[in-house]
Parts: structure tokens; C-alpha cells; sequence
């Protein structure tokens, strides 16, 4: 495992650990969704996802395996489909274009 941020926050100190096994790009994030505090600077984490391919994850035959597919999914659906949103698209100009 790897630590890969090296962003600093406006006291030149890292806080914020970005730790994987595949290969990633840390960047401070120039649009961040909420607020930023002194401390912790917006991230932006990016991973190709051909390096996953070749990565090869660990498999235990012997876990449980769990089927989503038969679970009870009308309540969770309504919660979703009742929750108010915030509307980010303002922060997202990038994206819109």
C-alpha cells in the first residue's frame, strides 16, 4: 500500500492520507462541493481504470456472499426517491459544458 497525496493545507502540513494498492493522481480540487476549512483542502482522486484489469483482487471461497438482488429494496427506493438534493450543478461548470 501506498500513501499518494502530496497537497498541503495552508499551514504546509498534510493531514488528509489518500493509501492505495493502484496506481492514483491527488490533486487539490480548483470546484470543491462544500466549503473548505484550513486544515483539509478539497481533493480530487483520479484512477485509469485499465489498472484494474490488470490488478488482481483476492478472492475467499470461503466468505459469504451476499445476493442484493433479493433484497427488500421498495422502502429504500422511496427513501431515495423523497430526500431533497442539494443542487451542485452551480460548482460543476466543467461538467456542464
Amino acid at each position: 500500500m501506498t500513501q499518494y497525496n502530496s497537497v498541503l493545507n495552508t499551514h504546509n502540513r498534510m493531514l488528509d492520507l489518500v493509501l492505495s494498492d493502484i496506481n492514483c493522481k491527488v490533486e487539490k480540487d480548483d470546484l470543491p462541493l462544500v466549503p473548505e476549512d484550513n486544515y483539509h483542502p478539497s481533493l480530487s482522486i483520479a484512477l485509469k481504470v485499465s489498472d484494474f484489469k490488470r490488478y488482481r483482487f483476492e478472492t475467499n471461497l470461503n466468505s459469504k456472499c451476499y445476493n442484493f438482488k433479493k433484497g427488500y429494496q421498495r422502502p429504500y427506493i422511496a427513501l431515495l426517491t423523497e430526500t431533497e438534493y442539494l443542487d451542485f450543478s452551480y460548482k460543476c461548470k466543467a461538467l456542464i459544458m
